[in-house]
């Protein structure tokens, strides 16, 4: 597994039950070379994307997923168990999580996949927030507005008019927001070339991906990558 930390790149083996914890603003691309599975949980501001994803080993990308979302909640032990998971994930990369936290953490959510949401936490809500989280998890893939629509079972047009109404966006917009911040994370390999880290945000023109994102950071992603040395 490539995994970004503190700016530099770094290759990591996971055996067989290991956890590892990748930071906010950092990014991981595990080998798929070889067949597997992998629990992936995402901690967003006020939702939890859980993903299992498998692999014939076949190919660059897994063939299979299962995918739950559920409120993040306020209070009760997630807030404790997220603070020492982010307190260990400063540490090296290859020092090892510890079991019991992690399957704390497991357990923890297993129940909140049991329980019923708040009510006062809305349906349209709940909604936007799992669109979100979907784009998130799958800017690097060629969606769309309607393919979202169709994974939601909902109508092209109330999915824009939910990110109007809940986000004060256009559902485009959002798309290339997330798309140029994983194109910042990205750049930081600086042995990755444009045109492949283009492509690893959903975008196969690397003209347009450039202008994209040089209106939306006022410097190329050349300038942008150099800006640190």
């Amino acid at each position: 597994m490539l995994l970004s930390s503190q700016n530099t790149t770094v290759r990591i083996k996971p055996r067989r039950g290991d956890a590892v914890i990748i930071n906010a603003n950092c990014w991981n691309k595990p080998d798929w070379s070889q067949p597997g599975q992998m629990l992936a949980i995402l901690f967003g501001q006020r939702q939890i994307g859980i993903s299992l994803v498998s692999s014939d080993g076949a190919g660059e990308e897994p063939q299979a997923s299962t995918k739950a979302r559920l409120p993040r909640p306020i209070d009760g032990p997630f807030s404790h168990l997220i603070a020492a998971l982010a307190a260990l994930g400063t540490r090296s990369s290859t020092d090892k999580l510890p079991a019991r936290l992690v399957e704390a953490l497991l357990y923890a959510l297993l129940h909140q996949l049991e329980i019923e949401p708040e009510q006062h936490y809305g349906k349209a809500q709940r909604t936007y927030d799992a669109i979100c989280l979907h784009v998130q998890e799958n800017s690097h893939l060629p969606i769309t507005r309607e393919s979202v629509a169709e994974v939601f079972e909902l109508s092209p047009s109330y999915v824009s008019r939910l990110f109007r109404r809940e986000g004060s966006t256009r559902f485009s917009d959002y798309l290339n927001s997330a798309r140029i911040n994983r194109a910042k994370l990205l750049l930081e390999d600086r042995r990755a070339p444009i045109k492949e880290i283009a492509r690893n945000c959903g975008y196969q023109d690397t003209a347009y991906f450039c202008r994209l994102f040089r209106r939306s950071v006022s410097m190329t992603p050349t300038e942008y990558r150099s800006r640190k040395e």
